[in-house]
């Protein structure tokens, strides 16, 4: 067959007909090739089963050998017939992810990735016309080479060991430098077929891409509003084919349709063409919000001599994202944008908090537990998600589409200075330029990232520039373009269009307990501001005995450091500088890898059987301490930590902040003392992040005295005031309030704040201020004081459980035991307690209380002691 020529068209006037679908729409066959594979190590003559997709590196999920943690390249191969309905067809094999590398044979003949040398590219789908190449009766053959590159060794310590050994093909070097974006792989593996693998057939013509764009021009007004389609229709018939091209829009949930006129066109033999539409009106369309996701259905449909040969179905949203001044907005109206890394990358020897902590790993990328963990990340008040080093799962953007959430779409190009120079150029520009082809039409992709901390290279601006020659709609930029020595830099000239740092508090939390949280944090004031990373958890910091906070850490992985705050402390730091990121009024503020310290893991091995291994994901044979689990009912679906209700509480979009009690330190800080008729002078800032539901929000205060032996609270003074805030902005309210003459003593004052408006309470949030009179004595407790590890399992006597060791009182260091009765065991069985302290323990079954099936477990300090009971169904 002749290689397929490319043509275009010139734009036409819009004229709206009607649209007349056939019946039956085309439907385009397709067979899964998931399931086991032949897999050879190294390319040896040992075979082994593999299951595609899934990750040779991560042997403890899938029970492959130990050894492949470290294999740097291997070759898998797997038969197919072609059914029926796929004869006489144009046939397609569609690979969603590889990595890093790889070569794709059909039948003993190379396919595909013409444009980076016949490898394909790290995390990039591919749709490789595969038609020559086939039999048509008979078994046909495939076999990917696939090269994963170095391997990183993650020890128990913050000193990693990067395995510099790596065997890539010579072709795919010069100098010694790589040609193919190579980036945050070699780091956390990630290394094999990773994605689903398919064969699909379409009619010789079809439509090959749509991309549809539309035209709010920035003023909110639906006058004006239009819409554009560009269309790529394919011939690979040897000869001429005269085609109707027809569009209609419907809209999903909704009565909105829209025709297209109707266009007459000639595709030569083995050629495709380019259509545009250009701005269309559509003064009426319903709008994508985050909190109405309304969506849209484009048909597209090529007729030939009367009868359907192609239709291929499009979804969108209209909206538009952009750039005002120094911020953003979405279809009118101001969009600050809140978040954190949405990570799958790792493997579960990676840590970055303590071991016993959450980890996310490519074992959460199974698509029943993202839909899950999606809803807890949202619950989060996150309305941003950052899909960072390209670790999402194929079911990310429809998701994020139907909910609402807004996506950073990133390139997972990560410190490629030190790896590739000006001669990789044109492959940086192939990755981008299919990638943005792959996810154009995602109305949840509000802006593209074209590299990640990619310092003193061209990398950035390449992406940049490709990301714009595919599409000039959404907002483009890179991120951390000068690296950590600029960063107090803003005159630097950029052609972003966000100004995104990274660290700016220090990395990689060195301003965590800072006096100065309002001057840690600035915006630029003639861009968008960004933080893209911030308070990244190596190992959390320590305490000295005195329980203030120090400039020292526990080393990456540790857990039981009998100095090393909580999980608790962690967030409470963590969420106090998000907050000043959203007083300094920054459009992107973002966290790193710290969402999932907001969740305790599940405390077991969860054993997994799948009955058909060609559905879309991966499936491992075993989930060590998930997040989410979706698969044994006797566990919990889900445990949120203590820091939960702080972190929802500090993306929330509608919230009242207290400036001054946020700008005292949370860790290792004496308390304030207020004495009697002591008046007080607060201001209180008021968000209002939403899209709709009004601007005038009703904020209610309370001033209490709490009792920390008694949890008790007494209403000593409260108020309430109504107050405009524009969509997006912030506003400042003082308030003032005396102490009564007479004040209870030894009590905590706490300070409550509601939010609402319309009516509805959106937001809720206590802070102590300080001690009235004096600090309360200390009181000791254990939260949970009751843990249920319900029936004994194969896998509970090695597992590490945690509850956390709290004083409610006063006191900035506290001396306590443990007394455990035997069958618990505990990492640590004294200490000083500094306000809160998570503690450890592993229990044997065999050793279960006979009579109840509890353990009693006693901790004690000079002035109280508090009891924990743990149960086990043995």
């Amino acid at each position: 067959m002749k290689p397929i020529t490319k043509l275009a068209v010139a734009t036409f006037a819009v004229i709206y007909l009607p649209l007349s679908v056939g019946a039956v729409p085309y439907q385009h066959p397709e067979i899964s090739l998931n399931g086991i594979w032949d897999f050879h190590p190294k390319g040896g003559s040992t075979r082994h089963d593999i299951r595609v997709p899934s990750f040779w590196d991560a042997p403890q999920d899938y029970g492959y050998p130990a050894e492949w943690l470290h294999m740097q390249h291997g070759v898998y191969r797997k038969a197919f017939e072609l059914p029926e309905t796929m004869k006489g067809k144009q046939v397609f094999l569609r690979l969603e992810s590889v990595s890093v590398i790889a070569q794709v044979f059909i039948n003993g003949n190379q396919v595909g990735a013409e444009d980076s040398k016949g490898y394909l590219m790290l995390q990039l789908p591919y749709e490789i016309d595969i038609t020559a190449h086939l039999k048509e009766a008979g078994e046909n053959q495939i076999e990917v080479w696939a090269w994963g590159g170095k391997s990183m060794i993650h020890g128990s310590d913050s000193q990693d060991k990067l395995i510099e050994a790596e065997d890539f093909p010579p072709d795919t070097k010069i100098d010694g430098r790589f040609l193919f974006p190579f980036c945050v792989d070699h780091w956390d593996g990630r290394r094999g077929i990773t994605g689903d693998v398919k064969v699909i057939a379409k009619p010789t013509v079809h439509v090959a891409d749509v991309f549809v764009i539309p035209n709010l021009h920035k003023n909110g007004n639906p006058e004006d509003d239009e819409i554009s389609i560009r269309l790529t229709v394919a011939n690979h018939d040897l000869k001429s084919r005269k085609i109707l091209v027809r569009n209609r829009a419907k809209q999903v949930k909704g009565e909105s349709v829209k025709d297209f006129e109707p266009l007459t066109i000639t595709l030569p033999p083995s050629s495709t063409m380019d259509l545009v539409i250009h701005n269309a009106g559509w003064p009426d369309a319903a709008y994508w919000w985050p909190h109405d996701p309304q969506l849209y259905l484009l048909e597209t449909q090529l007729v030939e001599a009367g009868a359907t040969v192609d239709l291929k179905t499009t979804r969108f949203g209209f909206r538009e994202f952009y750039v005002k001044g120094d911020h953003y907005q979405l279809n009118g109206i101001r969009a600050n944008l809140r978040g954190d890394a949405y990570e799958f990358s790792w493997h579960e020897g990676y840590r970055h908090g303590p071991s016993t902590a959450p980890v996310f790993s490519t074992k959460e990328l199974i698509p029943k537990m993202q839909l899950e963990l999606f809803k807890e990340y949202a619950a989060l008040n996150h309305n941003m998600l950052r899909p960072h080093k390209a670790s999402a799962f194929n079911g990310l953007y429809d998701l994020c589409d139907e909910t609402g959430m807004m996506v950073l779409e990133e390139a997972p190009f990560w410190e490629t200075w030190v790896r590739t120079d000006e001669r990789s150029k044109p492959y940086y520009e192939a990755w981008v330029k299919r990638w943005v082809k792959e996810r154009h039409n995602h109305p949840s992709i509000v802006a593209w990232i074209g590299a990640n901390e990619c310092w003193y290279g061209a990398t950035g601006v390449i992406a940049v520039q490709a990301i714009r020659s595919m599409d000039t709609s959404r907002p483009s930029f890179h991120e951390d373009p000068w690296g950590p020595v600029h960063h107090d830099d803003l005159n630097e000239p950029y052609e972003g269009d966000e100004d995104c740092r990274h660290y700016t508090g220090g990395y990689p939390y060195k301003k965590l307990n800072t006096e100065d949280l309002y001057g840690v944090y600035r915006a630029n004031p003639r861009k968008p501001t960004g933080e893209g990373e911030s308070l990244f958890p190596e190992g959390f910091p320590l305490m000295d005995s005195e329980g203030k906070l120090t400039d020292k850490a526990a080393a990456r992985g540790e857990f039981g450091h009998p100095n090393m705050i909580s999980q608790g402390q962690w967030i409470s730091a963590v969420c106090r500088m998000f907050r000043a990121m959203r007083y300094a009024g920054l459009s992107d503020a973002r966290l790193y890898a710290n969402w999932m310290y907001a969740f305790d893991p599940i405390a077991a091995d969860i054993p997994l059987e799948w009955e058909d291994l060609t559905t879309p994901g991966i499936k491992p044979t075993v989930l060590h301490r998930p997040i989410i689990n979706v698969f044994d009912q006797s566990l919990p679906r889900v445990r949120h930590a203590p820091g939960h209700e702080y972190y929802r509480n500090s993306f929330a979009p509608v919230a009242v902040f207290d400036k001054e009690g946020d700008r005292r330190d949370r860790i290792g800080v004496e308390p304030l003392v207020f004495g009697a008729k002591e008046a007080l002078d607060r201001t209180l800032v008021i968000y209002n992040d939403e899209f709709t539901g009004g601007r005038d929000i009703t904020v209610r205060w309370t001033a209490s005295a709490h009792d920390p032996a008694t949890m008790n609270s007494e209403e000593l003074s409260s108020g309430e005031f109504t107050i405009p805030v524009p969509y997006g902005e912030k506003r400042e309210q003082r308030i003032t309030f005396a102490l009564p003459e007479t004040i209870p003593q030894w009590r905590w004052l706490h300070l409550t704040f509601t939010a609402a408006k319309a009516g509805r309470q959106l937001f809720s949030e206590t802070n102590r201020l300080g001690a009235l009179g004096a600090a309360p004595a200390p009181v000791i407790t254990f939260d949970p004081p009751m843990i249920d590890l319900g029936k004994a399992r194969d896998d509970t006597a090695k597992q590490w459980h945690t509850v956390r060791l709290v004083n409610r009182g006063g006191g900035a260091a506290v001396q306590w035991k443990i007394e455990s009765p035997e069958g618990i065991r505990f990492k640590l069985t004294e200490g000083n307690l500094r306000g809160e302290q998570d503690l450890q323990f592993q229990i044997d079954p065999a050793k279960t209380p006979a009579n109840s099936g509890e353990w009693i477990i006693t901790a004690s300090t000079q002035a109280n002691a508090t009891q924990l009971r743990i149960r086990l169904n043995p």
